[in-house]
């Protein structure tokens, strides 16, 4: 029902080319349209309490080094630190790790890997590569690129793959108490692939 349905957004690096700002003045109009900040973080609850926490950055500004990329991360380290989720799931555009054209993101891999792992973050979901891909848990941190709604590019299976696929399609999150179950659909609805978190 698209009347229950409300979008959190991120900004991409394509977004950069336009207006930001109205992006994130678009919250004040839309009821469905939720993005207070650049960065931001949210919680939900399922009908047995268990706490989600969602915590949404901006890659943009860590790769570019803009000055807010300071204010970010010590805003990060903060709501992490004071977080009781059950779970802990962060989201942004570039992904720390990829097998796709673009590759791994260092900077990103330095800026946030040790307070993911501080922090206990369960899983963390990005795109920006055109592709779909699940990465062999790190440390605990399970890594996902979902790309590939718009535009498709060939991806590789590397030695730290669990899935890679350049085709068109999406993921999936059901999450419950006990376990994440993650879905990567393709063509025709087909369920090409699925993992299960606990």
């Amino acid at each position: 029902n698209l009347s229950e349905t409300f979008f959190y957004p991120v900004l991409g690096n394509h977004d950069y080319r336009g207006n930001v700002d109205a992006q994130i003045l678009y919250t004040e109009k839309s009821t469905h349209w939720k993005m207070p900040f650049l960065y931001y973080n949210y919680v939900y609850y399922l009908a047995d309490h268990t706490k989600i926490e969602f915590f949404a950055l901006d890659s943009n500004i860590i790769l570019d080094r803009n000055s807010l990329a300071i204010d970010q991360k010590e805003w990060f380290e903060n709501v992490l630190s004071i977080s009781d989720a059950d779970w802990k799931i962060v989201y942004m555009h570039h992904p720390l790790y990829s097998n796709g054209r673009h590759g791994n993101t260092e900077i990103l891999i330095n800026e946030l890997q040790p307070l993911f792992e501080q922090y206990s973050i369960d899983i963390c979901i990005s795109g920006h590569d055109h592709d779909l891909q699940v990465i062999k848990p790190l440390n605990g941190i399970h890594y996902f690129v979902s790309g590939a709604a718009g535009k498709v590019r060939s991806t590789d299976f590397d030695v730290n793959s669990l899935y890679a696929k350049g085709t068109f399609g999406f993921m999936t999150f059901k999450i419950s108490k006990d376990a994440i179950i993650v879905r990567a659909i393709i063509d025709n609805a087909f369920e090409d692939y699925e993992l299960i978190i606990k």
